[in-house]
């Protein structure tokens, strides 16, 4: 049975991706921002309880609560990306550095 922290993690994470699924508007999207990225947001929430745990827990889940985390701001920006396409109907820019080689 998985850890009840590690539970909520996984479950945190599918929840946003359910909700992110259906945003249509950037407005939606900055109350998904809000709700799961914000300082009072759920990832906050779970932060606060990975500090509750003991080392030994924080060794184990910590890889997992790091890969929520960046999970999480992966869907906000690649849906910020998907809106900001379709408002202004451009296809995507790709940027180089024309110093490296």
């Amino acid at each position: 049975m998985p850890h009840p922290f590690l539970n909520d993690a996984q479950n945190l994470l599918t929840k946003a991706q359910q909700t992110c699924a259906v945003i249509s508007t950037l407005e939606a999207l900055e109350q998904f921002r809000i709700a799961f990225l914000g300082r009072k947001g759920e990832l906050s929430f779970l932060s606060d309880r990975f500090v509750t745990l003991s080392l030994d827990e924080k060794r184990t889940f910590g890889k997992e609560f790091q890969e929520i985390k960046q999970a999480l701001d992966l869907l906000y920006e690649h849906k910020k990306l998907q809106l900001e396409q379709a408002t202004t109907g451009s296809a995507p820019t790709h940027q180089f550095d024309v110093t490296q080689e």
